[in-house]
């Protein structure tokens, strides 16, 4: 059949594909693993750990973006896992998946992870903006850093101007960006071996 993958004029490729799955699919899982824990950790610690009126100082839309950071992360960390179950499918004659159900789950992967990236790049140009017009609104000189509040904070006399907070969401943001662009690449990759092995012949 066609569909199956249109690989059956040429089943030396199987493995090949079933090993580019399985190797994709744990690299994918323990990268983004490894860039997620710190976005999750401090994504939760922001929301649910950190003093009242820092939660307070949090917009609605970042708060949202923010959980839509975590369950896109949370997402593509599991279809990167399902990516190695594929590769033993494909091993399997009586299990192997149609080409068309590859493909589809490989767009769904690339899909969530552009739309994970796409939010977590939001927030960060978002909390750069911030703390760049924080800055700029400062006249030079006018501007100290206090250690007296549990970490170093740039204050003025108006009040303080970045705080510990501030650049934690931001390294939360560029974390799950990594983790979000490892899984574009591993995506990607299977998705062209998919592609091409499918249209060779023997």
């Amino acid at each position: 059949m066609s569909e199956q993958l249109n690989l059956e004029s040429n089943p030396k490729s199987f493995p090949q594909i079933a090993n580019a799955f399985r190797r994709g699919g744990w690299i994918g899982f323990w990268l983004q693993v490894g860039f997620g824990v710190v976005p999750v950790f401090l994504i939760l610690f922001a929301l649910f750990l950190s003093p009242a009126k820092n939660r307070l100082g949090q917009s609605f839309v970042g708060v949202i973006l923010a959980y839509a950071c975590l369950i896109a992360l949370g997402f593509t960390i599991y279809w990167c896992f399902r990516y190695t179950q594929i590769g033993n499918q494909l091993d399997d004659p009586q299990r192997r998946p149609t080409k068309a159900s590859v493909t589809r789950t490989l767009w769904i992967g690339l899909s969530a992870n552009i739309v994970g990236m796409s939010c977590a790049v939001v927030v960060a140009l978002w909390k750069v903006g911030v703390l760049l017009f924080k800055m700029l609104s400062v006249p030079p000189g006018a501007a100290m850093i206090d250690n007296s509040g549990g970490g170093p904070t740039i204050v003025s006399r108006s009040g303080p101007i970045i705080v510990p907070m501030d650049l934690i969401a931001l390294q939360a943001a560029v974390n799950a960006i990594a983790a979000e662009l490892v899984g574009i690449i591993v995506a990607a990759f299977l998705l062209y071996m998919v592609t091409q092995n499918s249209g060779k012949r023997s």
